[in-house]
């Protein structure tokens, strides 16, 4: 008989909650795989025949019934190629977890209904997940049957091929700690985002490059370099095709949206966009470019920067910010309540409740509710909270309000059962846009705009005696204030506001136009100096529209004014 001690359950119980956590953010989250992990794979037309199947099969292992996936999965385990491709390191045995959302549920017995409906919820995800496997096994023969015989007699060809096909469905052969899947989201994943878009073309360029020297290359290396380039070739082609007709459509519809080819600091970068919101179907892709690209601009500077573009934050600061932050954004559910509770905010610093951190212009606190809908539900149900909640606060409770709810739902459906990142982007005037822009600028500099509370704001009629501040009135001022505030702003970005300069000479000043490029440079104290000025006329004139009358009353301990 075995006895459990009583530091054995804790320990046990300790290491189930992030695993609990994890399982409660995917939950339902089983046909994501031909995005979140085989994204790009959409965009190689010679693969389609492979792909769309594919897609639809997650469906139907996920939801279809048990007899037709357990008979699916033995058509997997029987083909006559299982066993060779298992072998050179393939991911493909229904039995093995190799993706990071699987869970293993059809093993866990239980008799409680509500365990028991997160299981079979469970086992529905692991069949969705099985999908890839059959996906792998067909990429993996379409690729080495098209081989010839001398470069099939090479043993390790097949393991080169079975390496990327793994890489490029989103799973390694690289062994990640135990540890790695208690503080980061889905490890494997990410590892092998980075290997599809670092470690497998430097291992291709490097082949090209001994060839072309007339040095030796293994036949196992040729025939993984040619893959490698011929792949990024035909999805660069495609996806750069369908950018440009999503462009040229764009134009022709007379829409305010373009896409962004150039900036790739911006999260529109090289994205689809529709109707004011923007598609991401690359699986993270385009996310781990724009991390790449802005340490990239921080070492630009370091070498090229003048004495003014370095003023403020140094590059290598930049970038530890840069790294902290991309970091917490890869933190596993678990880890990143941790964060999330220690800090006072969420990853994208909207304050929790309780917290005495101030909330950026246009902004709210969480309330207890909103942040366990928003942070703590199934990915799919998140999404849609979190989509409804940006359009009614976008676009207030009128009579877009329906429509906003049925475009919330909608929104979650895709980006949680599809993987498919969706986000608005603008609304009929372009504000949306606006507000986003100059959210992402005061985020970057660390920076924000303090809020206005209802308590604080005390207007005077034109006889100067004191208005009774409705919660209609105060909501029409914080919308016209931060509208204000969100124009000088993005006046400033756009380049046309001036600063002073004092040249050589501190006794002979200046003004110059402070352009674009220089933006990023400004210090903290000028921002701040500038964010005083912008804040104070907004005010001033989101009052007088509201209200009328004389304005805000003086504070207590001002003078009085005569006019």
């Amino acid at each position: 008989m075995v006895v459990s001690h009583p530091n054995f359950i804790f320990i046990h119980l300790l290491k189930s909650i992030p695993n609990t956590f994890f399982r409660i953010k995917t939950f339902g989250h089983g046909t994501v795989g031909a995005v979140t992990h085989a994204g790009m794979n959409l965009f190689q037309p010679t693969k389609w025949k492979q792909y769309f199947p594919f897609f639809v099969k997650q469906f139907k292992y996920a939801f279809g019934s048990t007899a037709d996936y357990n008979k699916a999965m033995e058509d997997l385990k029987n083909d006559k190629d299982f066993i060779f491709w298992k072998r050179n390191g393939l991911a493909v045995d229904p039995k093995e977890r190799y993706d990071d959302y699987q869970g293993d549920f059809a093993s866990k017995e239980s008799n409680n209904r509500l365990v028991k409906f997160f299981n079979r919820a469970g086992v529905a995800g692991d069949r969705g997940f099985n999908a890839l496997k059959v996906y792998r096994l067909s990429l993996a023969k379409l690729y080495y049957d098209r081989l010839s015989n001398s470069e099939k007699a090479d043993p390790e060809t097949a393991v080169e091929i079975a390496k990327l096909v793994n890489h490029a469905t989103g799973t390694s052969e690289v062994k990640t700690p135990g540890w790695s899947n208690t503080v980061f989201f889905a490890p494997k994943l990410e590892v092998s985002r980075w290997q599809r878009l670092i470690t497998d073309p430097l291992k291709a360029a490097h082949a090209y490059k001994r060839m072309a020297l007339g040095q030796h290359v293994e036949i196992a290396d040729r025939v993984a370099a040619k893959r490698v380039a011929k792949t990024a070739g035909e999805m660069m082609a495609t996806y750069m095709s369908l950018l440009a007709m999503n462009s040229a459509i764009l134009s022709l519809t007379g829409s305010k949206q373009s896409i962004n080819y150039t900036d790739p600091t911006k999260n529109d970068f090289l994205k689809f966009k529709i109707g004011g919101t923007t598609v991401d179907v690359s699986g993270g892709m385009l996310a781990t470019i724009r991390f790449i690209a802005s340490l990239g601009d921080a070492a630009v500077d370091a070498y090229t920067g003048s004495k003014k573009d370095l003023r403020g934050d140094k590059p290598q600061e930049r970038d530890y910010k840069k790294i902290g932050q991309q970091a917490r954004y890869k933190l596993s559910p678990f880890m990143s309540t941790v964060v999330d509770l220690a800090t006072g905010t969420d990853a994208m610093g909207k304050p929790l409740p309780y917290s005495n951190v101030a909330p950026r212009v246009g902004e709210e606190k969480y309330g207890v509710g909103e942040y366990l809908l928003h942070q703590q539900t199934p990915i799919p149900v998140a999404e849609g909270f979190k989509e409804v909640a940006n359009s009614m606060m976008d676009r207030g409770m009128t009579r877009a309000q329906t429509r906003d709810v049925l475009k919330g739902i909608l929104v979650g459906a895709l980006s949680g059962g599809t993987g498919t990142k969706l986000q608005d982007i603008e609304d009929k005037t372009g504000v949306t846009d606006k507000k986003s822009e100059v959210h992402d600028f005061l985020e970057k500099k660390e920076s924000g705009i303090k809020t206005y509370s209802k308590a604080d704001l005390k207007p005077l009629d034109k006889d100067g005696k004191p208005i009774d501040v409705t919660d209609q009135q105060y909501k029409d001022f914080l919308e016209k204030r931060e509208k204000f505030i969100v124009e000088d702003i993005s006046d400033l970005l756009a380049g046309k506001r001036h600063i002073e300069d004092t040249g050589d000479n501190p006794d002979e000043k200046s003004w110059k136009v402070l352009t674009q490029d220089q933006v990023d440079k400004i210090t903290s104290d000028e921002l701040k100096g500038f964010l005083m000025t912008a804040t104070t006329r907004a005010d001033d004139k989101a009052i007088h529209q509201v209200f009328g009358g004389r304005g805000q009353a003086p504070k207590e301990k001002e003078s009085r004014k005569i006019e």
